[in-house]
């Protein structure tokens, strides 16, 4: 906000009562939110479109970040993606288009309700064949560990500066469960047969467990690790 916009504001403050300004700002950052919503909404329907019109292979990565494979279209909501919204949105793409969504480290960042329509929506937009690969942290390594109390492979993950942890084995249940790498904590765990039973539930043939993929699956992520894939 410029300085001539807060003179103004200020100027006006001064001459009417507060709850009729206040209920004007509101009503001005409504508008100005629903613009830049239908301003976002415009700029995704046009890449759509662009995708669609090459009859080619659409192939997108959920909760991309700032990552950007060739050949994939990204989606999140961070502005810096091909597709900008959040994924409790439904995917702006017709029915049956899409010829593979891969999303890593995604899913576990929602509640079961939330996460059931993601996958949904994944479903819906995917082509009959086409598959879905995923990635998720895997809990059971973490609850194992914690039962043997054995930091030994993920003592990696544990940072004495940063203070989250408190140097007992209920760590790295914390770690899993809360996800301190990230602003968005964890609302889902998974085991290998939780994401199958979860891929399942959702419509999806053939779920299964998967190899790790050096194309597309990042090495970071290898250890601690659970991947899936699975067909409409």
């Amino acid at each position: 906000m410029n300085y001539l916009i807060k003179k103004v504001i200020n100027a006006v403050k001064k001459v009417i009562p507060k709850s009729f300004f206040d209920a004007l700002w509101a009503g001005y950052q409504h508008w100005q939110l629903q613009r830049k919503n239908e301003h976002v909404w415009g700029c995704n329907m046009k890449k759509v479109k662009e995708l669609l019109s090459h009859n080619e292979p659409i192939r997108l990565e959920l909760g991309a970040g700032n990552r950007k494979c060739p050949g994939w279209t990204t989606v999140d909501n961070n502005g810096m993606c091909d597709i900008t919204m959040t994924l409790i949105d439904k995917l702006p793409f017709p029915d049956g288009s899409i010829e593979e969504i891969y999303a890593s480290h995604v899913l576990e960042h929602f509640h079961h309700p939330e996460l059931m329509f993601i996958l949904s929506e994944c479903r819906r937009a995917l082509k009959s064949g086409g598959q879905i690969r995923i990635v998720v942290p895997d809990a059971a390594l973490y609850i194992r560990d914690y039962i043997a109390k054995d930091y030994s492979h993920l003592s990696h993950y544990i940072n004495d500066e940063d203070g989250y942890f408190v140097h007992s084995p209920i760590d790295l249940v914390n770690l899993v469960a809360y996800d301190r790498f990230s602003t968005h904590e964890h609302g889902y765990m998974f085991d290998s047969d939780g994401i199958l039973k979860v891929l399942s539930l959702a419509g999806f043939q053939r779920a299964q467990i998967r190899s790790f993929d050096p194309s597309i699956d990042l090495e970071e992520r290898r250890n601690n690790s659970l991947y899936a894939i699975a067909y409409k």
